[in-house]
């Protein structure tokens, strides 16, 4: 009866007498991460600042006061070689897919970002799952404004699982007439050039998925700054530093650019050798005979950016970064709520797609890793907290303010309380994601199974009604 008490005392000295090392090790471990990511990033994506006040502008369909819809910022490329100065008519044709849902931020922009494309032979698929959207107008209105332009847009979504964004999507991808996708958020809006630069890094030997780093532009309220804080600083550089190091497969999916083909090998590849999910039916998601169905397959997952590029790198092709940025301008509609919503319903969805990585992002965040830290310098070398604090404090912060200054150059001095704030959140927030098993996403409410898939809240154990 005394040996697991025993035990138990054991271990517990143990992990005391380790915890200190561990501290020390994952500080540097932390300290290479923001080195390596604030290299990576100055390098990659510096460009000079492009707005003032006379070329700011303020659209019909926004109530935000907008950067023009051409970011015209640097045509150098990171890991390829040429620019849409050396475009040719043979290049591939290039399938654009934009889902819709409401009316985002800045969403007229957005969306016109995608028709001044500087690409010969690309199509426009925008797809909405409701007639009465408020997006339809948008882009009706911009079809208009663009009549050479191939764009075309779907209305009514098409069920093969329970994430709504692939639903949104699939009838836009069974109709694409080019092997080359990308899938583009609304909220997102990227420079003309991006196409080229993505298709070029595509067709370099064994690249299966192109991507583009998230940041966040023109934040106007406090909660907008903890969202600019997040993204531009801790998000990026361990995005970029995990993409360098090719650990795993790291995706956030609002710009993403693949192959038909690549997708439906990787599909049916992680049905039939790694058995996504382990538990539950398939059958139903996608057709790996066809191309035109083989997106199907991932709307059983809340994480299918994660999903698409794990199954991708399991058949041996690589991811590509381009110096490109997914933008996305959230101006002063986001809510303190909204806010901690998000984060919590990011790292729940991670929970399950990513259970390793997700279990170790505490000792990421500035308190926590400080903290740890700050006991292992003390007992192993001496160090006064009242000498490490300061510095500790003071390398987080001057790599995120050169992170999020080179990644939005327009912006108006650095979000100091926001970024403190964020970071004080951080843990409690990660705390809060592991008392449930569900997600609210844009009203609807989602339950995560522990295999990565996820049910709509109202079918309960029941799987969602399948369209073929």
């Amino acid at each position: 009866m005394l040996i697991i008490p025993k035990l138990l005392e054991d271990f517990l000295n143990l992990f005391v007498f380790l915890l200190p090392f561990i501290g020390v090790v994952v500080w540097f471990v932390m300290l290479f991460f923001s080195i390596a990511g604030l290299l990576i990033i100055t390098n990659r994506y510096s460009y000079p600042s492009t707005s003032s006040s006379k070329n700011s502008h303020k659209t019909e369909n926004s109530d935000l006061v907008t950067e023009p819809i051409s970011l015209q910022h640097h045509q150098k490329t990171y890991g390829t070689t040429g620019n849409s100065s050396n475009l040719t008519s043979n290049l591939p044709g290039v399938s654009v897919l934009r889902p819709l849902k409401g009316v985002d931020s800045n969403l007229f922009d957005n969306l016109a970002s995608s028709f001044n494309l500087d690409y010969p032979k690309f199509e426009l698929i925008f797809s909405v799952a409701s007639a009465s959207d408020p997006a339809v107008a948008i882009v009706e209105r911009l079809q208009e404004m663009y009549p050479k332009v191939d764009a075309k847009l779907i209305i009514g979504e098409k069920i093969v699982g329970a994430n709504p964004k692939i639903n949104n999507l699939i009838r836009g991808f069974e109709i694409a007439k080019y092997d080359i996708i990308w899938t583009l958020d609304s909220n997102v809006r990227t420079e003309p050039g991006c196409l080229s630069r993505s298709v070029e890094a595509l067709s370099e030997p064994q690249v299966g998925l192109v991507h583009h780093l998230p940041a966040i532009h023109r934040a106007d309220s406090f909660a907008s700054n903890l969202e600019w804080c997040y993204i531009n600083s801790t998000h990026s550089k361990m995005y970029i530093t995990l993409n360098w190091l090719v650990i795993d497969s790291c995706i956030v999916g609002k710009s993403m650019v693949f192959r038909k083909h690549d997708l439906m090998r990787a599909a049916a590849r992680a049905s039939n050798a790694f058995g996504w999910p382990k538990k539950h039916s398939v059958s139903y998601c996608g057709d790996f005979s066809d191309p035109n169905k083989a997106l199907g397959y991932y709307g059983q997952f809340m994480a299918e950016d994660n999903f698409i590029g794990m199954s991708l790198m399991r058949i041996g092709l690589k991811h590509k970064m381009t110096s490109d940025l997914a933008v996305q301008i959230v101006g002063s509609s986001m809510t303190i709520k909204e806010y901690a919503i998000r984060r919590m319903r990011w790292t729940r969805t991670r929970m399950f797609a990513s259970p390793v990585a997700t279990a170790h992002e505490p000792v990421t965040e500035m308190v926590l890793n400080g903290l740890l830290a700050c006991w292992g310098f003390y007992k192993l070398f001496n160090v006064s907290p009242w000498v490490f604090l300061p510095i500790h404090v003071g390398i987080w912060l001057g790599t995120d303010v050169i992170i999020g200054k080179t990644l939005d150059p327009d912006a108006k001095g650095f979000p100091l309380s926001a970024w403190l704030a964020r970071e004080f959140l951080a843990l409690p927030l990660y705390i809060w994601s592991f008392f449930g098993l569900t997600v609210d996403w844009r009203g609807t409410i989602y339950h995560l199974r522990r295999d990565g898939t996820v049910i709509t809240k109202t079918t309960g154990k029941k799987k969602a009604e399948i369209s073929n």
